[in-house]
Order: structure tokens, then C-alpha cells, then sequence
């Protein structure tokens, strides 16, 4: 290096997690069977148990609706379905379980 020559450096931070051979993999949680369409009809009200869900490595499961309309709601694996007049058209809802793996 010279006398009149100027040198920079940069630095940057990384941030690194050491795990367990056996806990790098994580799989997404499924449904147990496949949810069919439904069909309902406007003031008779329907209550489904979606079905058994399972989640490879035991962690934490959670059911979630994105897209929901006011007419449905969620409790546990348990959804009632109270549709009036004003509700009548096509849906779709989004059933998402999300698992909350430490990894």
C-alpha cells in the first residue's frame, strides 16, 4: 500500500443458529383427509367438524379462515355456517393450519 492510497472496509453482521441435526426439517401440518365443497341453503344453519389435522413433527397446530364472511365462524376444528338471504352466492374460504415450530 502506498502513502497516499486510502483503504475502506465494510463490515457486515451474520447471525447464526446451530441446531439439532434432527430438528432442521419442518414440515407444514395437513388435514387428515380432504374438506368437500358445500352446498347450503340460505336460514338453515350448519355446523361441520372439518377434519382430523396432523402435523409430522408434533408441534403446535393452529386452524385459521382467511376470507372468512360474516356468516361463518370457527371454534376449534368446528365451523358453523348461518347463512341468510343477503349471503347468498359462491365463497371461497381459505382453511389454513399453521404450526408454530421453534425452528
Amino acid at each position: 500500500m502506498k502513502d497516499n492510497e486510502l483503504v475502506a472496509e465494510g463490515y457486515v453482521s451474520v447471525f447464526i443458529k446451530v441446531l439439532r441435526a434432527d430438528s432442521i426439517y419442518n414440515t407444514a401440518p395437513y388435514f387428515k383427509e380432504p374438506i368437500q365443497n358445500l352446498k347450503l341453503v340460505y336460514g338453515v344453519p350448519k355446523n361441520i367438524t372439518l377434519p382430523e389435522y396432523a402435523d409430522d413433527e408434533n408441534d403446535q397446530v393452529i386452524i385459521s379462515i382467511t376470507k372468512m364472511p360474516l356468516f361463518v365462524s370457527l371454534s376449534f376444528r368446528n365451523l358453523t355456517l348461518t347463512p341468510t338471504e343477503e349471503d347468498i352466492g359462491i365463497y371461497e374460504l381459505e382453511i389454513v393450519l399453521s404450526d408454530f415450530s421453534p425452528n
